[in-house]
């Protein structure tokens, strides 16, 4: 059974703001994707591959019986097919404007919102969206309470890990690394061994994107992303996009 992991930062163990030591943030990041490579084996997985979409970890950092994909382009699931039985979200965060959301925001700091066929996204939702068009449920999200929350309304009842409880956008009651560890570990080996029973996140297309900016990024920046027929102006902050390609919506709305 082959899983897919996917890793950022924000919601990672001790994480809640965004200047920190790298060798702090390293070991932090270490501890939840391992401790999460370790309850996907236990839960049945042969393979397990990792890409650190955000951080510095390094494939000498990583349990050793995990692939290692590195960091290359943040927002694709490279090497995903329908072969992989379930994704793993490890260090997810919360959405833009989500109150007490850790770092919370979409795709960047320059997103105010973003909807996919008139439902509001975060990354949490992006990322299982591109994994339902291959058939692949997401089975397991870690983070914060609001991220966590987040993940079961939109995609019912898949495992999730608590690792802090937000405060504010900055501010955070963070659980002990030790503590963490063996909840990630728990729940990713349960996500693996009920990857079977979890639905994929399906959207049927045609697919219709559409971001707001925020105010001061807006102006302008959407009449620069309007190209061909595929993205249309709403207005001076709202971009839309539809495409029957989800990956291709995507890639064009922020």
């Amino acid at each position: 059974m082959k899983v897919y992991m996917f890793v950022d930062m924000e919601g990672i163990t001790g994480i809640y703001r965004t200047v920190h030591d790298p060798a702090y943030e390293n070991q932090l990041q270490v501890s939840d994707v391992n401790a999460a490579v370790e309850g996907a084996l236990a839960g049945g997985a042969s393979e397990v591959l990792v890409q650190i979409a955000h951080g510095r970890t390094q494939p000498f950092d990583l349990h050793p019986k995990a692939s290692f994909l590195g960091k290359g382009q943040p927002f694709g699931l490279w090497g995903m097919d329908g072969s992989f039985a379930c994704l793993l979200h490890v260090g997810c965060h919360a959405r833009a404007g989500a109150w007490r959301g850790v770092l919370a925001h979409t795709v960047s700091g320059d997103v105010f919102e973003l909807s996919l066929n008139n439902v509001v996204l975060g990354e949490t939702g992006i990322f299982a969206a591109m994994a339902g068009q291959l058939g692949v449920p997401t089975a397991l999200v870690t983070g914060d309470d609001v991220t966590c929350q987040e993940a079961r309304e939109l995609l019912g009842d898949i495992e999730v890990a608590e690792v802090k409880r937000g405060l504010a956008w900055d501010l955070a009651i963070c659980l002990p690394v030790e503590e963490t560890a063996r909840l990630i570990r728990t729940r990713a080996e349960a996500a693996v061994r009920r990857a079977k029973e979890i639905p994929p996140y399906r959207v049927q297309p045609p697919f219709v994107v559409r971001t707001v900016f925020n105010t001061w990024r807006g102006r302008g920046y959407v009449d620069h992303k309007v190209i061909g027929t595929l993205c249309r102006r709403l207005d001076e902050r709202t971009l839309e996009v539809k495409s029957d390609n989800l990956a291709e919506a995507f890639a064009l709305s922020w």
